[in-house]
């Protein structure tokens, strides 16, 4: 067999794509009812016809339109100087002849027909493949189908942990691969959720109904989140019921890792063809269209336009001697948060000039309200003012946010080093800083930590394990504690050693789990004195009695 060059990306991503239908079809052999043979036979014809299509292409053999499938396969096994006596070729034609009567005529197989047919077409695909590409089908990598890099990359982080047997480093990168598709999900269709469907973060153990409910808003959403590019939503049940196992010490199998990767791997792919089939980055196209327009002209924002508005603005709302003027802007700063209209605000409320009230909307129209008496020259005079201003704000407020991230980092450094040293697994963590307060102040900032929840099938015990073990790592602190606490999150000062809070929440998280499972052995034991106390019922029913 002559060696074929290397691969580029888009052959690797075709021959990938074949391996994950391979795959997915492996997965519907078995299921014996009509549907189940009638689905697994069309899947399994599926997977031949690509693998013939893919090496007709890599080889430049063009096929007429009319031709059949097996006219299709003889002129690629004469282009290979193969025969019908290679593997899987004979095995492959009954199956497709068998295709045709299930898909025209409704005829079905018999079950034991259906594994045997599929062996044989794996054996022609790998035969076909090796001698088109050079390559063993099973050497393509399965996240090479994905054409997200980022996810790509994730995704084969987790496959090579896999093909090394290390299992829990593959479980947890194809976790965050699925984390990471699901934020570009949002972002993609606008479904953004900065705190979950609820809206809640975290709520306080004296809301801790409140927040059994927000969090059943939250579950709610993402399994209709999750469901919608699987086949099976409960292999998104045992994946997270799995990961929470993993976080109180039940290390996966390299069965569990490759179970995993399957689901998610399978997830992206049907997401990235949602994509693709639906546009669905029309919501960003949107977006950008709702920007001012972008000139390329240095020095921004410019005034480009000016017309009268009819909306004055005044805070009591006496509008009356007030004018409003509708000044359209260009070339408008582009910092995603704060934003130029935040310092125009900001700027204008500070302002003491003929600018009332100003107000700049995402499509570059400053809004400002003036006197009627205000001399044109001066408004705008005033407007020119006002831009200059908000620039230096905006500027200023750059610089302060860039500041604070690094002592946001700086303060967060130590706390994910210890909670990673002691296994906490922590899905959010942030500084926050007490409220009206946007700099971030050292001494009084809080550590908001929030643990991946695993707390799904009972109640969470985690805030009381919080303030029953509180004084054993910290004897010296005032009560009652400066600290917050919630369903499976809390919040410290920042001047807290970040080692003692980890191996705190170590004991909490440790109490919740004795607690939920002397609550599940509570409920298994009244439902064993329930069983019997019935059987001794029906027992005492069926009993002959002396009065019978």
């Amino acid at each position: 067999m002559t060696r074929q060059p290397p691969l580029d990306s888009s052959e690797a991503q075709r021959l990938s794509r074949l391996r994950v239908l391979l795959s997915d079809t492996r997965r519907r052999v078995g299921d014996e009812s009509e549907l189940g043979l009638h689905v697994a036979v069309l899947a399994i014809d599926g997977v031949g016809e690509l693998a013939i299509g893919l090496c007709l292409h890599k080889l430049g053999v063009r096929a007429k339109q009319s031709d059949s499938v097996p006219a299709r396969l003889n002129r690629l096994l004469d282009k290979l100087k193969l025969d019908t006596s290679t593997p899987g070729v004979q095995g492959f034609l009954e199956l497709h002849k068998m295709r045709n009567l299930v898909q025209h005529e409704g005829v079905l197989p018999a079950p034991d027909q259906v594994p045997r047919w599929l062996a044989e077409t794996e054996k022609i695909a790998d035969a076909l493949v090796a001698a088109s590409f050079g390559v063993d089908l099973s050497e393509i990598g399965s996240s090479a189908g994905v054409a997200d890099r980022e996810l790509q990359e994730k995704l084969g982080q987790a496959e090579k942990a896999l093909e090394q047997g290390e299992a829990e480093r593959s479980f947890d990168a194809s976790w965050y691969a699925l984390e990471t598709a699901r934020r570009q999900l949002r972002q993609k269709t606008g479904l953004h959720s900065g705190a979950g469907a609820s809206g809640f973060s975290g709520v306080g153990e004296a809301n801790r109904g409140l927040g059994a409910l927000a969090k059943g808003f939250d579950e709610l959403a993402d399994q209709m989140e999750l469901s919608a590019f699987t086949p099976e939503p409960g292999e998104w049940i045992w994946f997270r019921q799995r990961q929470g196992e993993k976080f109180r010490g039940l290390s996966p199998s390299l069965a569990d890792a490759a179970r995993a990767f399957a689901f998610v791997l399978s997830w992206v792919l049907r997401f990235e063809s949602y994509i693709a089939r639906h546009g669905v980055d029309r919501w960003e196209r949107w977006e950008e269209k709702q920007r001012a327009p972008v000139t390329g002209v240095p020095g921004g924002p410019h005034i480009h336009a000016v017309h009268e508005g009819d909306s004055p603005s005044a805070p009591d709302g006496n509008i009356k001697g007030l004018r409003n003027w509708i000044f359209e802007l260009t070339d408008i700063p582009e910092i995603a948060n704060p934003g130029f209209d935040w310092a125009i605000g900001a700027t204008s409320r500070a302002e003491r000039s003929v600018v009332t009230h100003a107000y700049l909307d995402p499509v570059g129209r400053l809004s400002v309200t003036c006197p009627t008496s205000a001399d044109p020259k001066d408004v705008v005079g005033s407007v020119r003012r006002l831009i200059v201003d908000a620039k230096a704000q905006l500027m200023k407020r750059s610089e302060e946010d860039a500041h604070d991230a690094e002592v946001s980092e700086r303060i967060l450094a130590p706390f994910r080093s210890a909670l990673e040293k002691h296994g906490c697994q922590v899905s959010n963590l942030l500084v926050r800083m007490p409220r009206n307060r946007h700099r971030v102040i050292a001494m009084e900032a809080m550590v908001w930590i929030e643990l991946v929840n695993t707390t799904d099938d009972h109640g969470s015990w985690f805030a009381k394990g919080l303030k029953e073990t509180f004084e054993n790592h910290f004897p010296e602190a005032p009560q009652p504690a400066p600290f917050d606490t919630g369903w499976n999150d809390l919040a410290v000062p920042a001047t807290w050693d970040a080692d003692r809070v980890a191996r705190w929440i170590c004991d909490a998280t440790d109490f919740d789990v004795k607690k939920c499972e002397e609550e599940s052995a509570s409920v298994r034991t009244a439902e064993i004195e329930s069983d019997r106390e019935l059987s001794e019922m029906r027992h005492l029913i069926e009993a002959p009695t002396n009065s019978e």
